[in-house]
């Protein structure tokens, strides 16, 4: 039976290593908009760096009715951008900035000054 077992582990892996080389081998397109201004909402901790008046200091969450919006600024493929210009707003509190997107969901930011 152990000659068995080998060779159906042996099989297997096999069969498994060519579906793991394409999906390694796909092209990668960036983030969605939708996946950015998350993102950025989930980014509590650079907007506490950055001193902006939008987190509850006491719980470290944003406050109610905080909005993001961001728009491409790459050349969009599918959808999909490696760079986007998004502003956080909360009444009167903006902050602009640069939202760089890595390979997986990883992603960077820049602060940027406001637009009069």
């Amino acid at each position: 039976m152990t000659r068995l077992a080998a060779l159906t582990t042996a099989i297997l892996v096999a069969a498994a290593l060519p579906a793991v080389s394409s999906a390694a081998g796909r092209p990668w397109h960036g983030h969605t908009k939708r996946q950015a201004e998350v993102n950025i909402l989930h980014a509590t901790g650079v907007l506490k760096r950055w001193h902006v008046p939008v987190l509850d200091l006491r719980t470290n969450t944003l406050k109610s009715n905080t909005r993001v919006s961001c728009v491409g600024a790459s050349k969009p493929v599918l959808q999909h951008f490696k760079a986007f210009n998004c502003t956080v707003t909360f009444k009167t509190v903006r902050v602009r900035m640069k939202y760089i997107a890595y390979h997986g969901n990883g992603f960077g930011v820049r602060r940027l000054p406001l637009l009069r």
